[in-house]
């Protein structure tokens, strides 16, 4: 019997004995210790030989979010392991709508260095919730990336070994979420001005000694596997899109949406990538052994509750803060997203 049908076998008989101390009229003692010493024996053994052993249910197919939970439990596995312990074992469930083949390959014993185990047991993130969700993050929060870093690179190549690769010529890969968002305002998702996009184009050329106009670029949409709002809505943006980068560098990139799989190993894999704001980009960013992943990401606001800071990663310095609305465009500054024109004219907007 494994250790997971233990703990659920357990739980059960622990239930069944309240419920008949419950409905006992006469709930005599004997019962009532039976129940308690019941209790403290699962919970010793629970410690005892499960200390390092966890569970992530998976409930759906949008990789970013799941794999926060997968990480998360990593995090905590490693947090309360011993002293000696260079491993944790993870128990995967996956309920129905978890399909996605790159979740089902994620490995279940996962192991580490001294090294880090040392430096995420000095980390001062709670492991209470789903901490490596990356919209809402601490300077604290992106210091653990960096520590897990290594585990989600070797995890995540585990996990996509299976995936047919496509031979890609691409520099740079732009992952850009026009999809469900940022059509429902969801506080965590907003569009990001053009200049961000520009600004990483430039980078790269320079570093290339290459003009931008020669730089081979690849911008992924969601709408494929993720599309709730009117495909001539987000045609249009996807049309002002290519229309700015012809017009501002006279450079013809090229706009795809693939299946899920295929887009992650795409982000994954290339040698620069670009995120205008996701989970799924996000995660692929950090598995990704390129030098060179420009992650939007957020330090939650107490008070607002808003986005205040945008995070590049980049080999001079694993982050530095630049503040949001340089290159965000916030909800409260669109009216209607449907109205194209006039929200294409404010992603045009110069930032500086």
């Amino acid at each position: 019997m494994d250790k997971f049908t233990s703990i659920i076998l357990s739980t059960i008989l622990v239930l069944g004995i309240v419920l008949c101390w419950l409905k006992s009229k006469k709930k005599p003692l004997c019962v009532t210790l039976f129940v308690l010493i019941t209790l403290i024996t699962f919970y010793v053994w629970l410690y005892l030989y499960c200390r390092h052993w966890y569970v992530v249910i998976f409930t759906a197919n949008n990789i970013g979010n799941q794999l926060a939970s997968y990480y998360s439990a990593i995090y905590r596995g490693i947090k309360y392991a011993s002293p000696t312990c260079q491993e944790i074992k993870l128990q995967l469930l996956y309920l129905p709508k978890a399909t996605c083949s790159i979740l089902h390959a994620l490995p279940r014993v996962i192991k580490f260095s001294d090294e880090i185990r040392n430096l995420v047991k000095a980390c001062s993130v709670s492991t209470s919730y789903m901490l490596l969700l990356s919209y809402y993050t601490t300077a604290d929060h992106h210091n653990v990336f960096s520590i897990l870093r290594p585990i989600i690179q070797e995890t995540l190549f585990i996990a996509t070994q299976h995936i047919p690769t496509v031979t890609d010529d691409s520099n740079v890969v732009v992952h850009l979420r026009c999809s469900d968002s940022p059509f429902n305002r969801q506080r965590c998702y907003t569009f990001m001005k053009y200049a961000w996009m520009a600004d990483i184009l430039k980078r790269t050329a320079v570093r290339l000694s290459i003009p931008v106009n020669s730089l081979k670029v690849k911008i992924l949409l969601c709408t494929k596997y993720r599309c709730f709002y009117p495909q001539e809505i987000t045609d249009l943006y996807k049309q002002d899109v290519l229309d700015y980068l012809m017009e501002t560098f006279g450079l013809e990139a090229t706009i795809t949406s693939s299946d899920l799989n295929s887009d992650f190993l795409t982000m994954l894999t290339t040698p620069v990538l670009a995120s205008t704001g996701s989970s799924l980009s996000f995660f692929a960013g950090l598995g990704n052994n390129s030098e060179y992943v420009y992650l939007p990401s957020v330090i939650k606001n107490n008070l607002r509750r808003m986005l205040t800071s945008v995070l590049f990663w980049h080999p001079e310095q694993v982050y530095t803060t630049i503040p949001a609305d340089t290159y965000r465009l916030m909800h409260e500054d669109v009216v209607d997203y449907a109205d194209v024109k006039s929200v294409c004219k404010q992603l045009r907007e110069p930032c500086f």
